[in-house]
């Protein structure tokens, strides 16, 4: 159970700097030939959150592109715990396109995610 002055902290750190952003998943899809493929993108809910530049790159959400490239996180956005948000989920911000590259939901009262600029 997740007491009430840790959800408080929570909101008083996201109201400090709000930011609305806007969600969007792409479903994926089975393929004619047994694959799977992602879908059109759609739009959830929007939440305000808190969005802070990572000042140290030592993520754990490193990963590679299907290009190559090494993708390092840059932002962690910080959302109230009851958010449905998910690895790969996108959001506009500040003129680009973001994408979430990896979830923290410890310690419970709230949820950082690590996310990359997409242009």
């Amino acid at each position: 159970m997740v007491a009430a002055a840790d959800l408080a902290q929570t909101e008083a750190f996201i109201a400090y700097n709000p930011v609305d952003i806007t969600l969007k998943r792409r479903a994926v899809e089975e393929t004619s030939r047994g694959g799977r493929k992602r879908g059109a993108a759609r739009s959830l809910a929007t939440y305000t959150v808190r969005v802070v530049e990572m000042l140290r790159i030592e993520s754990r959400a490193k990963r590679l592109s299907s290009s190559g490239d090494l993708l390092v996180p840059s932002h962690i956005v910080t959302f109230m715990p009851d958010a449905d948000v998910r690895v790969h989920d996108t959001f506009r911000w500040d003129g680009q396109t973001w994408e979430v590259l990896d979830l923290s939901t410890l310690p419970a009262w709230r949820i950082n995610a690590e996310v990359i600029g997409r242009g």
